[in-house]
């Protein structure tokens, strides 16, 4: 099995260990669940999946902490693009390139999403569009 099949197996069964939930386990993960099955389904399977792998963590899913849905909705629609601006693309080849831009940095969110708004509790609960640019 490829190591990105592995590390989505993982995921679902929650085997990752914490440290190996990294940002850019959690774009592999996303970024496969899009190429194989698009953009709905991936948006569903990393909502419940991050819940639910908090939570067997013994992490709390709170209006401060835990699952974040407008980065998870940002993140989605970010791969998205990605993938659509590229459709000549394998999986591998799309994450690799994916990888190596600056759309990738954990950081990219601040460039849309100011601080305050990132860190609200309504961001936290439902999508919130982006208060500095849009995307």
């Amino acid at each position: 099995m490829p190591p990105v099949e592995k590390l989505v197996r993982g995921f679902e069964r929650h085997t990752i260990p914490e440290e190996g939930w990294t940002h850019e386990a959690h774009l592999k993960v996303a970024l496969w669940y899009l190429f194989h099955q698009g953009e709905e389904e991936a948006l569903c399977r990393m909502r419940t999946g991050i819940i639910a792998y908090n939570l067997y963590l013994g992490h709390q899913n709170t209006p401060e902490a835990g699952y974040h849905e407008t980065l998870t909705v940002f993140w989605i629609t970010v791969l998205k693009h990605f993938l659509e601006a590229h459709p000549h693309l394998n999986y591998d080849e799309a994450l690799s390139e994916f990888l190596q831009s600056p759309q990738s940095a954990s950081a990219y969110p601040k460039t849309f999403f100011s601080e305050s708004l990132l860190q609200s509790v309504r961001a936290r609960s439902r999508w919130v569009a982006p208060d500095l640019q849009p995307l």
